[in-house]
Parts: structure tokens; sequence; C-alpha cells
């Protein structure tokens, strides 16, 4: 894990030294200069601390990234030791779509605003399970500054719930429980409502004007800031444009591989078939993504970071016991397939995996 940490940071530091990726930053950048739009106000905050402290907005993007992907690692780990079945937590980190992997598989697909909701809910979830209040709320202000941040955060809402319910939260601390949901879903409803009401824009230029004159490449509004000029339709016709046989058979093998491990443990875990329908169903509430963005692969870890997390916290509970203790042979052959094959930020996949790609780089 600590590998991945260091390599998914300098792939980061890389993307300030290039002025900064188009998706990878320019996502965090989106801004209200051109009025009101999903995504903005929290890009315009991060200008006004750059302005506050008399420095590039992309150094508080890149500063912000780091610092959350220290606090997503450590929270990560932190609560997959919570459980007692060393085996079983090291089947949770063998799926290609868990971030640890995916992230270093295709860095494209990285550090985009799902980070600030994986930190959130790891913190979040660590807290539950530990019964640390501090942790816990930590974890509740983060997860509504992603709802802030990116309006797909909502989908994680469910995840947010069960963890809750899972970590007995609404037993052991009812009026945590309650105030924080209320908070919760409260900025779930006003993200929703302003995205919905601030679509898009027509004209992006001055969403990119506002970074230009504070010294950053029009580079940087080639990718998500000129999106922003699209609307959903677009986004469908994306999807379609990219949805080839080969593209579409790639994703399903590496989705595949990325359940295969989760269905193993579940297999050796009690009640099978009623925590293996759980598994699929916990993809239900990030489908409508797969309709208007061709990111297949970040929805696809969306759902499979869910269900480590959720599988994660029970075990920390005691309320997933390992019936059977995994073969050595199968926790070898599943560790070569999360190695060896991941899914592409996009629809498809990345053959040779985290192993292709980090001795890609390391040479």
């Amino acid at each position: 894990m600590l590998i991945s940490l260091i390599y998914v940071c300098g792939r980061v530091l890389f993307d300030y030294h290039e002025g900064g990726n188009n998706w990878k930053q320019g996502d965090w950048l989106i801004n209200n200069a051109a009025g009101p739009v999903r995504r903005g106000p929290f890009g315009s905050a991060l200008i006004s601390i750059a302005d506050r402290i008399g420095t590039s907005p992309l150094v508080v993007v890149i500063a912000l990234q780091i610092a959350l992907l220290v606090v997503l690692y450590g929270a990560f780990r932190r609560l997959l030791a919570q459980g007692q079945d060393a085996r079983g937590r090291m089947l949770l980190m063998l799926s290609p779509a868990i971030f640890v992997l995916f992230w270093v598989a295709d860095p494209q697909g990285s550090v985009r605003k799902e980070l600030i909701a994986f930190a959130a809910l790891s913190l979040y979830a660590l807290g539950a399970v530990r019964g640390h209040l501090a942790l816990l709320w930590c974890g509740v202000v983060l997860f509504c500054i992603s709802l802030l941040a990116h309006e797909a955060m909502v989908l994680f809402a469910p995840t947010y719930i069960a963890i809750m319910l899972i970590a007995g939260v609404h037993k052991s601390r009812p009026k945590h429980a309650l105030i924080s949901t209320i908070l919760v879903s409260s900025l779930c409803l006003l993200t929703v409502v302003f995205a919905l009401t601030n679509t898009d824009v027509a004209d992006t230029s001055a969403i990119c004007a506002a970074l230009i004159e504070r010294g950053m490449s029009d580079a940087i509004c080639q990718g998500s800031i000129k999106w922003m000029s699209h609307d959903i339709s677009d986004g469908g016709q994306a999807v379609l444009s990219r949805l080839s046989g080969t593209n579409l058979i790639g994703f399903l093998i590496s989705y595949a591989a990325a359940l295969l491990p989760l269905f193993y443990l579940i297999w050796i875990g009690p009640k099978p078939k009623r925590n293996g329908l759980i598994l699929i169903l916990l993809a239900l509430p990030f489908g409508p993504l797969y309709i208007v963005a061709v990111d297949w692969g970040r929805w696809m870890s969306f759902h499979v970071f869910s269900a480590v997390v959720l599988m994660a916290c029970a075990m920390a509970m005691k309320r997933f016991p390992i019936k059977r203790k995994p073969a050595s042979f199968h926790l070898i052959l599943l560790a070569a397939l999360a190695l060896l094959i991941s899914p592409q930020h996009m629809i498809g996949i990345v053959w040779g995996g985290a192993v292709q790609k980090f001795a890609q780089d390391v040479w």
C-alpha cells in the first residue's frame, strides 16, 4: 500500500511539473466565473484560498490532493487492520478496481473528486467501528465537502448509511447518527437541486480566464472545464462512440476480475447467497453514471470501494466471520490476477495492470 501511495503522489507531482492535468486537476478548478454552475462553488473556494495565501490555484489543488491521498491510504489501512483475519483482509485488497491498484494501473483515472469521498468514508468507517467521535465527524464533514465538489458523490449516500448501520452508530451514538444523517441528507438534496438547475454553461471562456489570469496555461481548460459546455445527451453520445465490442468485452473481463476476490471472500464467509446478492446490488446506485459518462472504470471502482469498505466494517464488528481459511494457492492466483488485469478508467481493460504500468514508469 505504501508503494501505491508513493507512486500516485509521484504522478500528482508530475502533473504539477507539467502545469496540471486538464482532467485530474482541471475538474477541481471548475469555478463560477461564468455564473453558477455545478461543481463551481468548490473550485471558486479553492481559487479564493489561493488568492488569499498568494499562490497559484494549481498549488492549492496539488497540495490538497496529496493531503487527501495520505488521509485516504492511512485511514483505509487502519480500517482494514480492525479485522481479525489476515487472509480475509488480504482478499479485500486483491480487487483490481480498488484504488490502491486501479490508480497505479491507470493514473489518468486517479485523484479525481471521488478521492474526497473515498477519504471521507474511510475516516467515517474507521471512526464508526472504533467508536471515535472525532474521526467519525471528520469523515462526515469531509463527505459533505465531497458533495459540494461533485454531484456524483451523492451516489455514495447509501454507502454512508450502510456504514452507520453495520457499525451500529445509530444505536451506540443515536444523537450523532441523527444529526450527521440530517446534515448529509440535506446537502445531498441541495447538491442535486443545484446540479440540475445549473447543469452547464454556454461559454466556458470566463471559467478558463479566471485561471489564466492567475498564471495557468489554457491547456488546463481543455478537459473537464471544456466539457462544462456539453449536456447529458453529449455524454450519452460519447458513451455510444466508445462502446465497441472490444472495449465492452474488456470492461466485462476486468469487472469479473474486480469482483472475483470479493465473491471468494463471501463464499468462505457467512450467508454467501445473501451477501453475494448484496454485493451485486451495491452497484445499483452508480448505474446512472454508465449512461451519461464514459469513465466506466471509475464507476466500477465506486462499486468496489463501497463493497470493500462495508465488508471491512462487518469484519471489524465481527459480523462477517470467516468459516474456512483461504487456500494459499487461491490467494496467489487472485494476487496475480489483481496485478496483471485492471479496468481502464474509461470503457476497456488494461492488460498487464498495475505491474506493467509501474514497471514502465520506473524503467
